[in-house]
């Protein structure tokens, strides 16, 4: 079967290198946050604290976003690899997958802000604080990635006479 190609690049090459690597370290940093920072919070000394009504720090809010987040973490950590294969196996599907693992994982960071900027605030304030420059930060990070590639992957003539099967 042969497929159409326009004139202009093709191949896993050029920028379109740095969205694998991007998948690469996507998968990696998200599976050591979820590693680190989530899964620790379903523990038998932890989860107590977080979802009991006499604890201090507790919040009605704490279940559902630490099961979200690590649904979500997981997710992130799949769709990275389900991406991959499909991007070097040249598949079709691969450029609005893409878009749609983009804003997947703004979702994801949106999450984080509703955290700090509701639940967190209130129980725990100074944390909420600390956390809120680097969380706003991933967010905007996020955004204009999500529109720089997402843009790529909808316009570019590489991708285009790429991922054709």
């Amino acid at each position: 079967m042969t497929y159409e190609q326009t004139d202009g690049p093709s191949g896993l090459g050029g920028w379109l290198i740095l969205p694998f690597l991007g998948l690469v370290l996507s998968a990696v940093v998200t599976g050591i946050a979820l590693n680190n920072d989530v899964v620790p919070a379903f523990g038998a000394d932890i989860w107590p604290a977080l979802t009991t009504p006499e604890s201090p720090v507790y919040h009605p809010s704490w279940a559902p976003y630490l099961v979200a987040a690590a649904a979500l973490n997981s997710l992130i950590i799949l769709s990275c690899v389900l991406l991959f294969v499909l991007g070097i196996a040249k598949r079709k599907v691969f450029p609005p997958a893409m878009v749609t693992f983009y804003v997947l994982v703004l979702v994801a960071s949106s999450l984080d802000i509703w955290a700090v900027e509701g639940f967190l605030a209130e129980v725990m304030p100074d944390e909420a604080a600390s956390m809120k420059p680097e969380t706003y930060r991933d967010f905007f990070r996020m955004v204009v990635t999500n529109i720089i590639w997402s843009s790529y992957f909808l316009v570019s003539k590489r991708v285009k006479n790429t991922f054709v099967k």
